[in-house]
């Protein structure tokens, strides 16, 4: 399974791996108490009390081809999800519990846990480009009850069954799932079955429209509160393997997307 490193704090669990990537091997993981600096997606800070949640990162070798490494965030976010059911089995209906593209997981329209996966790129053997490593990093809301107002919709594990959860058990849950799934992300026939089960659980991919935004500066990640270009209501279609997000206009045009350039508009479903 690999190496454990136990952190009281750390400014970003993603961050100590990077400064320490010639140390780690495959399936390495540190957990932290506690992030002064935690990063999400966007380049959004990641908010949680000390003890409070689950945040940790790990280390792996895929060797998935570049163009299709959507599949270790299919994967990610799949076993974060699976393990959110199993905790909530009494408490939620395991239908309500849903991956966010890119790398979120919802449940109802809150978020209880994030994921940033940051991918370092190298050749193998024969010269192919392919994924050298990857930073897996997890944040799951578990105990904590209450976020500052710059948190827009969070809810926790603790919130919705009405009662405290063992961070250190639903550590040890996530990582067997997590590698369970990597282990088997190369084997034939896997690709097709994951993004199927990733459509079924995909938030807002229901065929219903939904309001999006077009940042007005599409260079930058979008931030709550930046200028907006364009809102536009759309079908979610699909998410191909290198994570581009297919929408569809009431009119029939296509248009795709990377996470960078556009969102979702939180209620505002049509």
């Amino acid at each position: 399974m690999g190496k454990i490193f136990e952190l009281k704090e750390v400014d970003s669990t993603n961050s100590w791996m990077e400064r320490n990537l010639a140390d780690l091997g495959h399936g390495d993981t540190v957990v932290a108490l506690s992030q002064t600096a935690g990063r999400g997606q966007r380049g959004n800070s990641w908010e949680a009390v000390p003890g409070k949640n689950l945040l940790f990162s790990m280390f792996v070798h895929t060797g998935i081809d570049p163009n299709q490494q959507f599949l270790l965030s299919e994967s990610v976010c799949l076993a974060v999800a699976t393990v959110v059911r199993q905790a909530l089995a009494e408490a939620v209906p395991a239908s309500e519990v849903k991956v966010k593209w890119p790398n979120d997981v919802y449940v109802g329209d809150r978020k209880i846990a994030g994921i940033l996966i940051q991918n370092g790129v190298g050749r193998d053997r024969h010269g192919n480009a392919t994924l050298r490593h990857s930073i897996i990093g997890v944040g799951l809301n578990v105990n904590q009850t209450e976020w500052s107002e710059a948190v827009p919709n969070p809810v926790s594990l603790a919130m919705l069954a009405h009662k405290e959860f063992s961070v250190p058990e639903l550590f040890r849950a996530l990582q067997q799932e997590i590698m369970l799934r990597i282990e088997n992300v190369n084997a034939p026939f896997f690709a097709l079955p994951q993004h199927e089960e990733y459509l079924r659980s995909l938030w807002r991919h229901d065929g219903q429209p939904h309001l999006f935004a077009v940042p007005a500066d599409a260079v930058h990640p979008f931030h709550e509160g930046d200028q907006v270009k364009e809102t536009f209501e759309a079908t979610i279609l699909d998410v191909d393997l290198s994570g581009m997000l297919t929408l569809s206009l009431p009119d029939g045009q296509e248009r795709e997307y990377t996470f960078k350039e556009v969102t979702f508009i939180l209620g505002g479903v049509s």
